[in-house]
């Protein structure tokens, strides 16, 4: 993908380089007290040395910028975390970890609300595509019930609302 340039910001960094190449006043020769003519000589070779250093720094400067500004294929992703009469857990603690060709690395966290759900990505409006590992831990007294696993797949699709749901017991001192 090209960069993309931003005409305001260079067109902008242009016309203030010229416009400072063309404020400069001469100085007053001592010899004659008048001012000299201004040719197109070393002035002329500033101003083109200007304008094309800044543009070249506009074009850069716009092209990173691209990245930050780029789109990425978003999907929402929750967790509910329940116990066994379906009553929603609140305080869970929810970890998401991104699957790469050299492992897993650790994506972004989130807790379960009063609703027992914990949204991934809700403040950027979700997640990237791609393929994760959801781990599910307890500060309270619980634990993940009989034959629920944790560390669970899940594959995130652009515009999905997925929802992994997990259960959980009370744990007895």
């Amino acid at each position: 993908m090209s960069p993309t340039i931003r005409p305001s910001l260079v067109n902008w960094l242009i016309s203030a380089s010229l416009y400072s190449a063309r404020v400069r006043k001469p100085s007053i020769t001592k010899d004659t007290g008048q001012v000299p003519e201004i040719t197109g000589g070393s002035l002329s070779r500033i101003a083109n040395r200007r304008m094309f250093a800044l543009t070249a720094l506009a074009v850069l400067a716009s092209a990173g910028c691209d990245r930050l500004n780029r789109r990425y294929p978003l999907g929402k992703l929750s967790v509910r975390v329940i116990d066994a009469n379906g009553t929603p857990v609140r305080g869970a603690a929810a970890d998401l970890y991104r699957l790469t060709p050299t492992g897993k690395v650790y994506w972004r966290a989130s807790s379960t609300d009063s609703l027992g759900i914990a949204v991934f990505g809700a403040a950027n409006g979700g997640v990237i595509h791609g393929d994760y590992l959801i781990h599910v831990s307890f500060i309270s007294w619980r634990y993940l019930a009989p034959g629920e696993a944790n560390d669970r797949p899940v594959t995130v699709k652009e515009g999905a609302d997925t929802v992994i749901t997990f259960r959980s017991v009370q744990r007895h001192p």
